[in-house]
């Protein structure tokens, strides 16, 4: 089927068939060289995604302490916790863990307690 201008729907022509339809993938996302194929592809990759197979939230298992997933509306669910810990770009804490005081009153000074890079508590401090 070359040179086709136009398809008549509802043809019984055989040769209107996703597979006899070549593709030209540019950015190189696919390995077959029809419509078919590419459908096939985009199919099987949705399903893995919805599986979790690659496990794509691999990264973010090691903080909870149940499965990860994703649902239908696309929000990230656990059946479990998720903890976060902030680190800085080469790995290290942030910050180190420990209450820091803030020396901003005059008459008590308010502190800051940080664990894993996160600030978990606050006390004010205090005008005389």
């Amino acid at each position: 089927m070359t040179n086709v201008k136009y398809i008549v729907y509802g043809s019984d022509d055989p040769e209107i068939d996703a597979k006899n339809f070549s593709i030209e993938d540019a950015g190189g996302y696919y390995t077959g060289d029809n419509v078919e194929e590419a459908l096939q592809e985009i199919g099987a990759g949705l399903d893995d995604f919805i599986n979790g197979t690659p496990n794509f939230l691999g990264g973010l298992d090691a903080g909870s302490t149940g499965q990860l997933g994703i649902d239908v509306s696309g929000n990230l669910t656990t059946t479990g916790n998720i903890e976060g810990v902030h680190k800085a770009a080469d790995g290290t804490a942030a910050v180190a863990d420990g209450t820091y005081t803030m020396g901003l009153g005059t008459a008590t000074n308010g502190t800051i307690t940080i664990k894993d890079g996160i600030i978990v508590a606050v006390t004010e401090c205090a005008d005389a």
